[in-house]
């Protein structure tokens, strides 16, 4: 799997300072720090009682185990042993893949393993009803605060993603652009729709922009938002 070059932007061009919107205060992170960490101690719980009521296969749940106590090196001698049936089939009960979960704790080498040996994965959703609701990894990775790998496993995702995964629709009807604008990844919304228009041309992009966010359509009406769409309507009428 090549992936040289995974961390650059198509239509490259933007200035360093207009990449990311100013980042989320100490306060929001520490909350979402605790907020995560109380969710995978809930799915670790969950991943005991599943292997207690289902007879799940002890590979499968010793999986997640590793990626959610962080165990990369454990890990990623799993993936590699697994046939890509059996990797494909892990996922915990609200649907959270490994490689839902590679993403979640920041893991860019398990990332890349999973989607070598499973690129289906990266366009599957989680369970509807469950949390998080009808979420792909490239969701999970959206929702989180930016880290410097970030743009290569945006990148990674991206790619093997179809158009009509890229506009799959959250609980709340967001999309991924949703939550990165409310996030401020200019990256990752650039990666989404040079993505999209590689597929599926102007038409594409511009459906989905179109997409309302029925309990956060603001996000989409924010000034970065609309400047950066414009920048997008722009460049492709030029060409």
């Amino acid at each position: 799997m090549n992936h040289a070059g995974a961390d650059d932007d198509s239509g490259a061009g933007v200035a360093p300072g207009d990449e990311e919107l100013e980042q989320p205060s100490t306060h929001e992170e520490l909350q979402r720090l605790c907020e995560l960490m109380a969710q995978q101690q809930a799915h670790l719980t969950q991943l005991l009682e599943s292997r207690q009521t289902t007879g799940q296969d002890d590979r499968e749940t010793g999986l997640l185990d590793m990626i959610l106590r962080n165990d990369e090196a454990g890990a990623l001698a799993m993936v590699r042993s697994l046939r890509p049936d059996v990797l494909a089939s892990v996922q915990d009960l609200a649907g959270m893949t490994a490689l839902h979960w590679a993403v979640r704790v920041g893991s860019l080498s398990l990332v890349f393993a999973i989607l070598e040996k499973t690129p289906q994965l990266a366009d599957r959703p989680t369970t509807v009803g469950r949390s998080p609701p009808h979420w792909t990894a490239l969701m999970v990775m959206a929702d989180q605060s930016y880290r410097p790998h970030h743009r290569q496993m945006a990148a990674a995702l991206v790619s093997h993603m179809s158009q009509t995964a890229l506009s799959v629709r959250a609980g709340t009807l967001s999309t991924v652009s949703h939550l990165a604008a409310a996030r401020g990844h200019i990256h990752l919304l650039k990666k989404v729709l040079w993505r999209l228009n590689d597929m599926g041309g102007h038409q594409a992009v511009s459906e989905h922009l179109a997409i309302v966010n029925s309990v956060a359509s603001w996000l989409t009406s924010t000034r970065e938002f609309q400047d950066f769409r414009l920048s997008f309507e722009i460049l492709f009428a030029q060409n």
